[in-house]
């Protein structure tokens, strides 16, 4: 009943919007956001360099949810799109794995990648905590 007056309501995970949405019913009031991440490490990065390769960066855990996949799929039909003059962008994925499932499937997306023939511009690192 409270939640059903609420203008705004925010979530940390679809999974929590869902259920919101079900209890409450306010589907277009409910904003998802995301919990930080430290980006200490990013402040020390110069502001102004020369880019030589343009970089694409997705900072996530290795979860379903995250559709990597898709990801790599349409990162993969947009690459194959650029002209020869074109600099070839690199997709990085950073992220890291909870459990075995979540390494699994970070050895699927690199075998997808494979599958694709992107190769030479996708790069996974893992990390123990993002």
């Amino acid at each position: 009943m409270v939640g059903s007056c609420a203008h705004l309501v925010m979530v940390n995970f679809s999974w929590t919007q869902s259920h919101i949405e079900k209890l409450w019913g306010i589907p277009k009031c409910i904003k998802q956001v995301y919990p930080p991440c430290d980006t200490s490490g990013l402040q020390a990065l110069p502001l102004e360099r020369s880019v030589e390769t343009p970089r694409i960066i997705f900072v996530a855990q290795f979860r379903p949810e995250k559709a990597h996949s898709l990801q790599l799929e349409a990162f993969s039909v947009a690459i194959k799109k650029l002209d020869e003059h074109s600099r070839r962008p690199k997709l990085q994925f950073v992220g890291s794995c909870r459990n075995k499932s979540d390494e699994e499937r970070l050895q699927n997306l690199k075998d997808k990648v494979v599958q694709l023939n992107i190769q030479d511009d996708v790069e996974f690192h893992k990390k123990r905590d993002v």
